[in-house]
């Protein structure tokens, strides 16, 4: 499968929910997360597109300590097509890197955390704190 994806950026809630209301209160996705989608006015989203589909979708924000992670989601049958390291490059590349990169991941998102060089800090039983603290 070849995708040819476009990664928008937004702050818009109008714009945003009309691509993830779908997932808003799918039992796979909740489960996956950790937590259902909570949408805050100091979130700034990144979403991919296929065409209008959404594939995925990289959450975060800016406190005055760290860069917060909030989701990095990819769509079940989008998988394995590089959209989450695209997602994860984009907001490397529009933040000032002079501070932590912080998440909370399950299981399944720590392999791809770990690949981005991030450590674990708290592990819990079913999900882990990881932090990357090195310049850019």
């Amino acid at each position: 499968m070849i995708i040819k994806m476009k990664i928008l950026q937004s702050k818009n809630p109008l714009e945003i929910l009309n691509y993830v209301k779908h997932l808003l209160w799918d039992k796979q996705t909740i489960k996956e997360l950790g937590e259902p989608i909570i949408y805050s006015e100091h979130q700034k989203w990144f979403l991919a597109l296929e065409g209008e589909v959404i594939t995925g979708f990289f959450v975060y924000e800016e406190t005055n300590i760290c860069y917060q992670i909030k989701y990095l989601y990819v769509v079940p049958e989008f998988r394995r097509l590089g959209i989450g390291d695209k997602l994860y490059k984009e907001f490397e590349s529009t933040i000032q890197q002079d501070k932590p990169i912080r998440a909370t991941t399950t299981k399944t998102g720590l392999e791809f955390f770990k690949k981005e060089k991030f450590y674990i800090t708290l592990k819990y039983t079913n999900y882990f704190k990881v932090e990357k603290n090195e310049q850019i």
